[in-house]
């Protein structure tokens, strides 16, 4: 496990920031079982006809069969996340996994900078305050670009995805992120949010255990 520290400066005020990376976190095989049933279900799972950032992009876990292996590897994964966070922050209370997803980035589409629990104004309000941890696993590497940027970071910290590669970090203050835009390939990725807050669990308690 590698640890990144560093200090942000957000509204005048300085904040110290812990975050971490696990190379080689899911093994080649799981990436790309992943991937396979991706592109097999995405037509299939498509949860809603209004138009989102996300639309059309993403497979939750709950849409998941229960008898697929990609059920299994997501829960495991998500058990296993809980597991170094709790670790790495030294957490004596329980955490929770909120949602699960895979997800894919085609060419030449990244992401905004944004918190994951609040809104870049803080009076306005945000859909998910409740998000502690972020992670993020990377499914494949076979592609130019699809960095994730921490820009609360000064310099900014920029990390190439690697493939099976754990990146973990705060959802709020000093966690300012983005997503450049990934060019050759479609980027796959399994994004999972954590939280103390056990009303916000996912249907799978199981996932918890």
């Amino acid at each position: 496990m590698e640890a990144i520290e560093y200090t942000a400066i957000e509204e005048g005020v300085l904040i110290n920031c812990r975050m971490f990376v696990e190379k080689n976190f899911l093994p080649e095989e799981h990436c790309n079982e992943l991937i396979k049933y991706y592109n097999s279900a995405i037509d299939t799972t498509k949860a809603t006809d209004i138009h989102t950032f996300f639309s059309d992009r993403l497979i939750w876990f709950t849409h998941v069969p229960d008898a697929s292996p990609a059920k299994n590897i997501m829960r495991q994964t998500r058990i296993n996340t809980i597991k170094l966070i709790k670790e790495f922050y030294q957490l004596e209370y329980p955490i929770y996994g909120d949602s699960i997803q895979l997800v894919s980035w085609p060419e030449g589409m990244g992401m905004p900078t944004h918190y994951d629990n609040r809104h870049p104004r803080r009076n306005e309000p945000h859909g998910t305050p409740w998000r502690e941890y972020a992670g993020v696993i990377y499914l494949n590497d076979d592609y130019a670009g699809g960095e994730l940027y921490i820009s609360s970071a000064n310099p900014n910290i920029v990390l190439k995805p690697e493939k099976g590669m754990l990146v973990v970090f705060g959802g709020g203050d000093g966690f300012m992120h983005g997503v450049q835009p990934p060019y050759g390939n479609t980027r796959y990725t399994m994004p999972c949010w954590f939280t103390r807050d056990i009303t916000k669990n996912e249907v799978d308690y199981s996932a918890y255990l």
